[in-house]
């Protein structure tokens, strides 16, 4: 499933405010006190689509998950990009970050 062993697996609720974008990352990669994300996983648990994109995104320009479906997006290790979600409604996304 992945190019490389995985290490270790970090996962974390995320609550996402109506029309709000947030990072998808854990508070420890956000604060800069892990490294080493290898690729991460989305699973919108929600009954409603969320929405991925750069800090920008909206529901009208971001990349679709639909209502239980998920996405794994590999990442560069040393990467200092963000990715974020959005949604027109309260919802919560499960997150999963595989680090090496």
């Amino acid at each position: 499933m992945f190019l490389n062993d995985i290490g270790c697996i970090k996962t974390t609720k995320l609550n996402i405010a109506a029309n709000s974008p947030i990072v998808l990352a854990s508070e420890r990669v956000l604060a800069n006190q892990r490294v080493g994300r290898t690729a991460i996983e989305v699973s919108n648990t929600s009954d409603q689509p969320i929405y991925l994109g750069d800090k920008a995104v909206t529901v009208e320009n971001g990349l679709p998950i639909k209502a239980g479906d998920s996405k794994i997006l590999p990442i560069l290790s040393l990467s200092t990009d963000n990715i974020y979600v959005t949604a027109a409604a309260d919802v919560s996304v499960i997150l999963a970050e595989y680090f090496d």
